[in-house]
């Protein structure tokens, strides 16, 4: 229900106008009245009122000057003036207080109560406005990470030909893309090639790694140029850096970027930064030669983390090793192992280490006296009965026949 505020310095009217009219049916429900401006402005300040309707001429303060108080205090309040002939022109010169509505004295009711209606209607829409941008306010706060990935990778893909609709998206998402002569580089940071832990775990844990990760990388652009980072997917950020100073060398960010987020996290990214473009329009050319520089880093580092493995394997076959054990030592998740270790050696993990071991085997029962146990406890098989049938099932001989042969 709405709240309606009634000045007027004559009690006739005043009363009138409370006890006459159906005020409830046009959804008011509180209503209150004053004799001068003075005491209205104080009534308003407590009371709230959705709707004044105040006389022009009252003792102590006229109805202008209280409009004037009440648009400074409850700007949303509607204010509609009432006035005799002889201030009526002079009254509709105050449009610029904001004032809603003038009606002439004696208020003819029919009109009155057509301006409510029509007041309240206003009202309405405008709480309705209010709650819808709340809630828009309050979905873009919950979705702006995800939102502002879907906006840096529509750049980075060329999606975004009008550097005006571009600039706009990014006001609403709270970014800032410069407008004047600039240039732009494309920036890239995978955080799965070499570690890596990061994106293991919860969905929550995921974001706040990628959130660090983020600000980390954004400080040290920043304290260089301008840019900033988002999510592309679940090892990859993806963004824009603008404004380096002439013959920067972009290899320092590259490295402080991979230094600082290994030292302060214990991850290691891969951050591929693309060539120079004019605009931001163009960033995709630039975008498309990162990840083709990053492509060649991952695969360098693939390379690099599967001989950690094997140089490990071959230190510590005759140990209780597992893919964990690896994984941890090449700082890599086991799933991650598993799969790049499949794609350089083809063969997995597991069928790796029993081959190694069955080879140390051999060669340990062809140029040594050890029995067979021995020689299965000193390649990493504490069942000298499976070792035995591993054995036969890679050479066809047991251990015996194979020594004989």
């Amino acid at each position: 229900m709405y709240r309606l505020l009634i000045v007027d310095d004559e009690p006739k009217i005043r009363k009138g106008m409370l006890s006459c009219i159906d005020w409830g049916a046009y959804g008011i429900g509180e209503m209150k009245e004053a004799s001068n401006g003075a005491d209205a402005l104080h009534e308003a300040l407590s009371f709230c009122p959705h709707i004044l309707l105040a006389d022009i001429r009252m003792p102590i303060m006229d109805g202008i000057e209280l409009s004037y108080r009440i648009r400074e205090k409850l700007p949303d309040c509607k204010i509609i003036i009432m006035s005799g002939y002889d201030e009526f022109a002079y009254a509709k010169s105050l449009m610029r207080m904001k004032v809603t509505d003038y009606l002439l004295k004696p208020v003819d009711e029919n009109e009155l109560m057509h301006v409510i209606s029509r007041l309240i209607n206003e009202i309405r829409e405008e709480e309705a406005y209010q709650s819808n941008k709340q809630t828009a306010s309050l979905l873009l706060h919950e979705n702006l990470p995800q939102l502002k990935s879907n906006f840096m990778q529509k750049i980075l893909d060329g999606s975004f030909a009008d550097i005006g609709k571009m600039t706009e998206y990014a006001t609403v998402l709270h970014l800032h893309i410069p407008t004047s002569a600039c240039e732009f580089r494309a920036i890239v940071l995978s955080a799965e090639s070499l570690n890596t832990v990061p994106i293991k775990g919860t969905i929550q844990e995921s974001e706040s790694l990628a959130s660090e990760m983020i600000h980390i990388a954004e400080d040290l652009i920043n304290q260089a140029a301008s840019g900033f980072l988002c999510r592309s997917d679940s090892n990859s950020l993806i963004g824009m850096i603008y404004g380096l100073p002439d013959n920067y060398d972009i290899s320092t960010l590259d490295k402080d970027i991979q230094y600082l987020i290994k030292e302060q996290m214990g991850i290691a990214v891969l951050v591929s930064i693309g060539p120079t473009v004019q605009s931001a329009s163009e960033i995709n050319h630039s975008y498309q030669q990162a990840l083709s520089t990053l492509d060649e880093k991952r695969y360098k580092g693939k390379r690099n983390i599967v001989q950690i493995a094997l140089r490990y394997m071959e230190e510590h076959y005759s140990a209780d090793i597992s893919l964990s054990d690896v994984a941890d030592i090449a700082f890599v998740t086991p799933n991650y192992l598993s799969r790049i270790f499949k794609e350089e050696m083809n063969m997995n993990f597991i069928d790796y280490l029993n081959l190694l071991r069955l080879e140390k085997a051999k060669q340990l029962l062809l140029h040594t006296n050890l029995k067979t146990y021995e020689i299965a406890e000193k390649v990493g098989y504490k069942d000298y009965k499976y070792f035995s049938a591993m054995l036969k099932k890679l050479t066809g001989f047991s251990p015996r026949e194979y020594r004989r042969s």
